[in-house]
């Protein structure tokens, strides 16, 4: 249960910085 949390929240962070990462290289 843990682990899956924080995959979850390693997924979210990534979802969250992947747009700002594209939108930096703009």
């Amino acid at each position: 249960m843990q682990l899956s949390f924080h995959t979850k929240v390693q997924f979210t962070s990534l979802c969250t910085r992947l747009p700002a990462e594209q939108t930096n290289i703009k």
